[in-house]
């Protein structure tokens, strides 16, 4: 018995030297280790580096562009850390082919077939990853060969997480003295507590969201008390500092006041930090990219940037402490010198999936649509009843004036409701709809417009009038309700 006791206390001795890394150390006071960790968000579907709305390729974004930028950080410094932070299943007519053609079998998405390529460590979900419904993003992550994470969003019956909230990265970093030294990160997701209210078509019933701020409060101390050596967020959230009620959807700026935090990747407003726009919120560094201390990057939308942050790890008192710390951006277009700083990487781009995916996504964006209704189609003298238009259809003055880019969602959705509602005792009442000018410039850019030229109809075009995935919702309402 002593002799199986003493086998098995050697194999957990061996276990546990195994687990903190082969050859490393466990860390000696005064050691130094430099570590970068790098981050995506709201990528949105631009992965290639083609713009699927205006059919033509582009040097501005595309996250094969932002490989080459991350192969070249991983060449520079071994210590390296690469995450995402959400918003990757919806955002153009890529993201669209796909949920119509979702994994089957065990198959693996040509997306997460590229971001196991490219070595991701972790990733957060974001509130659009769920625009396609629990079982869609279910098969797409797991084939996933890093963990995905999530730790606001509950099962709905049994209140526990649905997803992992936190993973314990365990790596092995050169210090600088070229010493290995092995250092636990701790790693946490949070997504904004609304998006079980903006998807509610799939999710009610089965998952609930979670303020952000508190769980991350609670999973904080948890994380630390399992052994990490330091805490990195995940936040699919944006930056602001209205006073914290709770609940708030961009909740990145407050979890900065929570102790043992280290960094924070923020997201979801498609913002950039470190950024003027930011300069004014108290205890706010832009030319450090901290706030409170405390490194954050907002790597902006569309894999137009990627985020960098710099920490330095100094061991003291048998503990790994944050000694200084910074963030910047890396961004694929030089403004200042009209070109792209980094080329497709040349191997993901050829890899068979990706060059398969393309020409489907080409294929899928470029076939025509049906055609309108003799009664509904000419409706504004533009719309023919082949379903072709008479004339070129623009957003150019969205905001300032009547538009039939906008009109014609209203239209098309008022008729979806007249139909739904036939036959029904609502059927007599007068409907009306709400629509916006989404793609009207603005922050992303001065070619973020709707422009279609006449001619017959096709869904990229359909993309380009109406670019998201969203549910139409009729509501009954009294007149106070709505002049309210």
């Amino acid at each position: 018995m002593k002799r199986f006791l003493a086998i098995l206390l050697a194999l957990c001795v061996s276990a546990a030297l195994f687990a903190r890394g082969q050859g490393s150390i466990t860390g000696v006071d005064g050691a130094v280790v430099d570590l970068t960790i790098l981050g995506t968000t709201d990528i949105h579907n631009n992965y290639m580096d083609y713009d699927y709305f205006t059919n033509l390729p582009t040097e501005r974004f595309g996250l094969l562009r932002l490989a080459t930028a991350i192969r070249e950080q991983r060449a520079q410094n071994t210590n390296v850390l690469l995450f995402d932070n959400g918003d990757n299943l919806q955002g153009n007519p890529l993201g669209e082919f796909l949920a119509r053609n979702p994994p089957r079998n065990g198959e693996v998405s040509p997306i997460m077939a590229l971001m196991n390529a490219m070595n991701y460590d972790v990733m957060n979900l974001g509130n659009h990853d769920f625009d396609f419904g629990l079982d869609y993003l279910n098969a797409f992550i797991s084939n996933a060969g890093f963990p995905v994470i999530s730790a606001n969003m509950i099962d709905a019956h049994t209140r526990e997480p649905y997803f992992k909230p936190y993973v314990i990265l365990q790596r092995d970093f050169r210090d600088r003295n070229g010493k290995l030294q092995n250092i636990s990160i701790g790693v946490l997701g949070l997504l904004p507590p609304q998006t079980s209210t903006w998807n509610r078509a799939w999710l009610s019933g089965s998952v609930e969201t979670l303020d952000a701020y508190e769980t991350a409060r609670i999973y904080v101390l948890e994380i630390k008390a399992a052994g990490a050596d330091i805490v990195v967020i995940l936040a699919h959230g944006g930056i602001a500092d209205f006073t914290r009620r709770g609940g708030e959807e961009n909740f990145a700026y407050y979890l900065t006041d929570i102790p043992g935090v280290d960094a924070i990747i923020a997201g979801h407003s498609h913002g950039r930090f470190p950024g003027q726009a930011f300069e004014r919120i108290a205890g706010t560094d832009i030319e450090n990219g901290t706030m409170h201390g405390i490194p954050v990057v907002m790597p902006g939308s569309h894999a137009e940037t990627l985020g960098m942050i710099n920490l330095t790890l100094t061991r003291h008192n048998n503990t790994w402490q944050r000694t200084d710390a910074s963030s910047s951006l890396v961004s694929v277009w030089d403004n200042v010198e009209e070109r792209s700083n980094f080329a497709a990487d040349p191997a993901l781009a050829n890899e068979d999936f990706m060059v398969e995916l393309h020409q489907a996504v080409l294929d899928f964006v470029n076939s025509p649509v049906g055609s309108g209704d003799e009664d509904r189609a000419a409706s504004g003298g533009i719309l023919a009843s082949s379903g072709s238009l008479t004339k070129a259809l623009t957003s150019f003055f969205a905001v300032i004036q009547d538009d039939y880019s906008v009109q014609i969602i209203n239209e098309a959705q008022m008729r979806y409701a007249e139909q739904a509602l036939a036959g029904t005792i609502y059927s007599h009442l007068p409907i009306l709809s709400a629509a916006a000018p989404f793609k009207a410039g603005g922050r992303n850019g001065p070619g973020f417009y709707t422009n279609i030229p006449a001619g017959p109809l096709t869904i990229r075009h359909m993309a380009d009038i109406y670019m998201f995935p969203n549910t139409v919702v009729v509501l009954r309402l009294t007149g106070a309700q709505i002049k309210e």
